[in-house]
């Protein structure tokens, strides 16, 4: 038995926010009001990360936080961009 509120979101079924709101879906990306980057942008960070440039050096270039440049670089965020991954 697991503690509650850890249940992987799969296990809800019916009562999990993407099918409740599928339209929620669509403000991913680009496509959401708030983003900082394109998707250019971040396969452009992720193939200069390969290159061995560092984090902080690509977030000052893209004018973002490392944090943000970091969750984009390794794939917590922008997951729909599997280029260079």
């Amino acid at each position: 038995m697991s503690a509650i509120g850890t249940e992987a979101p799969s296990t809800h079924g019916e009562k999990h926010w993407t099918h409740r709101h599928p339209e929620w879906l669509k403000w991913r990306g680009e496509r959401h009001h708030n983003a900082k980057l394109t998707v250019a942008a971040v396969i452009s960070m992720r193939s200069f990360r390969k290159k061995g440039i560092a984090i902080n050096a690509i977030a000052k270039a893209f004018g973002v936080h490392p944090k943000t440049a970091r969750f984009a670089i390794v794939g917590v965020n922008w997951k729909h961009v599997r280029a260079y991954l």
